[in-house]
């Protein structure tokens, strides 16, 4: 791999840790976006939340290839989706945790600037863009209904 080549062992075991937390977040919402869309009776935002998992899985697999050719182990950990929390306040959390994969995609991406890996990063970065702004959409179109 032509990127490994040209980062330091340091950085590279900094970019697998921050690549597997980013994979947690990506694994938390495969996990957790459909039992979401399950409760949310807006057909328009149900589908968008499913396409977002959809998103999801294709970005956990980007990541757990570009921690796997750096010589990581993918962690394929999940938090519970917390009980006892209404819709809205569920979908606040789900915000929370994309603008938080934003930062670990972005700061990743700087890691590797160039090459296939660095590019596909920065499509995470730009997805994650959209996936806030989708999340914002639906909180809005659910307190309007």
């Amino acid at each position: 791999m032509e990127e490994k080549g040209k980062i330091s062992t340091k950085t590279i075991q900094t970019l697998i840790n921050l690549l597997n937390k980013s994979l947690r977040f990506e694994y938390n919402f495969i996990i957790h976006y459909p039992r979401v869309a399950q409760m949310v009776q807006d057909e328009e935002a149900r589908k968008l939340i499913l396409d977002l998992c959809t998103d999801s899985i294709q970005h956990s697999d980007v990541v757990a290839n570009v921690i796997t050719h750096l010589g990581g182990k993918p962690d394929w950990s999940f938090d519970l989706l917390p009980e006892g929390m209404d819709i809205l306040e569920m979908l606040q959390i789900q915000l929370e945790k994309e603008k938080q994969a934003l930062q670990l995609h972005q700061t990743a991406a700087n890691l590797i600037p160039s090459g296939p890996h660095g590019s596909a990063l920065q499509r995470l970065v730009d997805d994650e863009k959209d996936h806030i702004l989708a999340v914002d959409r639906i909180i809005e179109r659910l307190k309007q209904a």
